[in-house]
C-alpha cells in the first residue's frame, strides 16, 4: 500500500463484510478502508484491538470480542 507518499506492506485484518483494516509490522501504522471515500484512511485510535484481531486470526491467541470502529451503512 502506498500511504504518504511510501509505499510498504502492511498486515491486513479482514472483519467479514463489516471492515478491512490495515497494521504495519511495528504497529505504528494502524488504519482502515473507508468505504464512503473509498479509500484507505489511518485511524490510530483502535491499535490495540487491531493489532489483537491479527493475533487471533493467526491462532497465535484464544479468540475473544474486539471492540473497532466501523462505519455506519448508508441508508441504515
Amino acid at each position: 500500500m502506498t500511504i504518504d507518499d511510501s509505499t510498504r506492506a502492511f498486515n491486513m485484518l479482514r472483519i467479514g463484510r463489516i471492515g478491512l483494516y490495515f497494521q504495519s509490522d511495528d504497529t505504528k501504522i494502524t488504519g482502515r478502508w473507508n468505504n464512503t471515500t473509498r479509500a484507505w484512511e489511518i485511524d490510530n485510535s483502535a491499535r490495540n484491538e487491531v493489532r489483537k484481531g491479527l493475533r487471533v486470526a493467526r491462532q497465535l491467541i484464544a479468540p475473544e470480542l474486539i471492540n473497532i470502529p466501523v462505519s455506519i451503512a448508508e441508508g441504515a
